[in-house]
């Protein structure tokens, strides 16, 4: 890997870094289509950023909804249709029509996922 690239990154971030190079890398030799864990909004600047290094490459953001925060990338050679592929994101419904659920929010639904092993960057 070029260590120039990493130069440009926090010490923090230069383990990611190098782990999407490593994919970027793999996808454009091997002419496959890679999905990634969800990604916070500062690991996809850093994917996009990296992305525009590969011509060969496209990717694409998706989050299950115009405003998410956290977004899973789709990343594939460039003659790739990736604009129908399956960014495999699954909902999780809850009902809340019991009144004692309803007054639940976001973070007891979160705690909850989370104390029972789930990961928030990985497709549930």
């Amino acid at each position: 890997m070029n260590t120039n690239i990493l130069s440009h990154y926090h010490p923090d971030e230069r383990g990611f870094v190098e782990k999407m190079v490593d994919w970027l890398e793999r996808t454009a030799l091997q002419h496959q289509l890679r999905r990634t864990d969800f990604l916070d909004p500062r690991q996809a600047q850093i994917v996009q950023a990296l992305v525009r290094r590969y011509p060969s490459l496209q990717m694409k953001l998706d989050g299950g909804y115009p405003q998410a925060e956290r977004q899973r990338a789709i990343i594939a050679p460039d003659y790739m249709d990736i604009e129908g592929q399956d960014m495999g994101i699954r909902l999780l419904v809850v009902d809340s029509s019991d009144a004692k659920i309803a007054e639940l929010d976001h973070g007891d639904y979160l705690g909850s996922m989370l104390g029972l092993g789930l990961k928030r960057e990985k497709n549930w």
